[in-house]
C-alpha cells in the first residue's frame, strides 16, 4: 500500500527512500511472522492516516488503526505528533491545532468502539491489568542485553541511509532518529513483542518523514549507489526481537511469499 500512494512516490529519489526504509526495516518480516493476525489492518490504517491526500481518508485511517489496536494507535499518534508539528511549523497555530484534532478525534472514536465491542464479548482488559500482574524480575532481567538488538531491528540497514548520507544534516532526520531511539528504549517496558509493537507504532512517523523531508538528489547512496544498498538490504538478515529473544530472518521472509 505505501508504494501505491502518490504522496510517497512523487519522485524517483523519494521512492528510493521509501524502499530503503521499508525494505531494510522489520515490517515485511513482522507481517509474515504474524500471518492471520490483525497487524495487516493496523498497517493499512497507519498508511492511510499519514499518506492519504484526502482528509476524510486520513481520518478513516486513524480510526481504523484505533479500532483495530487502540493502545498502538494512541502510541503511534504520540510518536507522530512531533514530526507533524515540525513539518506544519509554517502554518498558523489554528491550522496546526485543527490538524491534530482531525487525527485525534477518529482515534478517540475508534478506541471507544473497540472498548464497547470487547466489553460486550466479556474480554475487556487493559495494559494496566497486565502490568499489575507482571513478574518484573523475569520481565526486565534481559532488557539491557536485548536493547541493542531492539534498536537495530527497528530500521536495520535503514540506519545507514539516515546516518550515512547527507540526510543526517537535516533537523527532521535527527528528530526521527531521536523518536525511533526513544520508542526502542521505552516501548519494550510495556510490550512483550518488542520489534512488532515498536515498528508498527513508528510507521506513521516514518512515512510522514518520507513524504515531507527534503531529499538531496546528489547523494551517492540514494542515487547511483542505491542498487548496492538494495542488494545489501535484501541479503542482510532481518532481526526481530520478541519477548527478549532474538530471531534472525534472512531470505526466509522472502521464501514465505511463495
Amino acid at each position: 500500500i505505501p508504494f501505491a500512494m502518490p504522496s510517497l512516490t512523487s519522485s524517483p529519489v523519494r521512492l528510493r527512500l521509501l524502499v530503503a526504509l521499508v525494505l531494510a526495516g522489520p515490517q515485511c518480516a513482522v507481517l509474515l511472522n504474524w500471518v492471520g493476525g490483525y497487524d495487516a489492518l493496523s498497517m493499512i490504517g497507519a498508511v492511510l492516516a499519514v499518506s492519504a491526500r484526502s482528509s476524510p481518508l486520513s481520518m478513516l485511517g486513524w480510526g481504523l488503526l484505533a479500532l483495530n489496536h487502540p493502545s498502538l494507535a494512541f502510541t503511534a499518534w504520540l510518536l507522530w505528533m512531533p514530526m507533524r508539528m515540525w513539518f506544519d511549523r509554517g502554518l498558523v497555530p489554528r491550522q496546526r491545532l485543527m490538524g491534530l484534532i482531525f487525527s485525534l478525534a477518529p482515534i478517540t472514536i475508534g478506541i471507544l468502539i473497540n472498548h464497547i465491542i470487547v466489553a460486550s464479548w466479556g474480554g475487556n482488559t487493559s495494559r494496566i491489568d497486565w502490568l499489575v500482574n507482571l513478574d518484573y524480575h523475569l520481565y526486565f532481567k534481559n532488557y539491557t542485553q536485548a536493547l541493542p538488538a531492539i534498536i537495530w531491528s527497528l530500521l536495520g540497514l535503514g540506519w545507514v541511509i539516515l546516518i550515512g548520507t547527507s540526510l543526517f544534516k537535516t533537523f527532521e532526520t535527527r528528530l526521527l532518529l531521536l523518536i525511533i531511539t526513544l520508542a526502542a528504549v521505552l516501548l519494550p517496558l510495556i510490550a512483550l513483542d518488542e520489534t512488532r509493537v515498536a515498528s508498527l507504532a513508528l510507521l506513521p512517523v516514518l512515512l510522514t518523514y518520507v513524504r515531507y523531508t527534503k531529499i538531496p538528489k546528489d547523494d551517492w547512496l540514494l542515487g547511483s549507489g542505491f542498487k548496492w544498498f538494495f542488494m545489501g538490504a535484501i541479503l542482510t538478515p532481518t532481526v526481530l526481537v520478541f519477548g527478549r529473544s532474538m530471531s534472525i530472518h534472512g531470505w526466509t521472509w522472502v521464501w514465505r511469499l511463495f
